[in-house]
């Protein structure tokens, strides 16, 4: 097993370059994935009774997405809310054999930036300097991409959202998200991610009008939940 788990480790390093952290964190996320699952069965069949495999065969899709949007904050909570270095340490701590020194916490109050990255090479007069450099592209561009699936999900989830909702949903999780990172996992808060996250979110809604426009039958069947099935039916009685 430690073989096993030692070669594992070694691909995800080598091989998934910035995005190491999503694999390290991954067993995590899956138990998180399985728990939902089992829960939400079984307050499914408690609460629908005979009617249960119906309801929950005519809402999968809805189900589906939701199940997506739990793996999504699960991973998101992973990889903000811990130090950059703790799921890798983790995982060596296994390989190892030995118990997780969690003294690698390091809780720390750092002071955010709050000047846009953009506007800190507009002022030192390096703008050029952005535009070649990958790695401020590649993070701003994740940091981005990190919100999509949250403005994407949240029209399929909520009964009553608006672009506007979406961007304010995005900029407060996002702004809990920067304000924890300054206290518990010792990671830099920025503007830049602030701004970026809730770009993120926007997109995504947009995203939804898109598919709903192109695809107006699969976005109504997405976003009928059991409980509308459950309360329709009870209507009817």
């Amino acid at each position: 097993m430690r073989l096993f788990l030692e070669k594992i480790h070694k691909w995800i390093y080598a091989k998934t370059g910035v995005f190491d952290n999503v694999f390290f964190s991954l067993p995590v996320v899956l138990v998180i994935m399985i728990i939902y699952l089992f829960v939400r069965r079984a307050l499914h069949k408690h609460k629908f009774g005979t009617e249960y495999k119906e309801i929950r065969r005519r809402s999968l899709l809805n189900e589906i997405i939701r199940l997506c949007f739990v793996v999504w904050i699960a991973e998101i909570v992973c990889l903000t809310l811990t130090p950059s270095y703790f799921w890798d340490a983790a995982w060596k701590k296994i390989i190892d054999s030995e118990s997780i020194d969690f003294s690698i916490w390091r809780f720390a109050c750092n002071s955010p930036q709050l000047t846009p990255i953009v506007l800190d090479y507009v002022i030192q007069g390096h703008l050029d300097w952005l535009f070649h450099s990958k790695t401020v592209i590649v993070e701003l561009a994740v940091n981005v991409a990190l919100f999509v699936p949250l403005g994407l999900s949240l029209p399929f989830i909520l009964k009553k959202i608006s672009l506007l909702k979406a961007a304010m949903i995005g900029l407060s999780c996002s702004f809990s998200i920067e304000f924890l990172q300054c206290f518990i996992s010792n990671r830099d808060s920025t503007i830049d991610d602030l701004l970026c996250n809730t770009l993120g979110a926007v997109i995504g809604y947009l995203l939804y009008l898109l598919i709903k426009r192109l695809f107006p039958n699969f976005t109504e069947k997405g976003k009928t939940s059991a409980d509308d099935l459950w309360r329709d039916r009870r209507l009817k009685e």
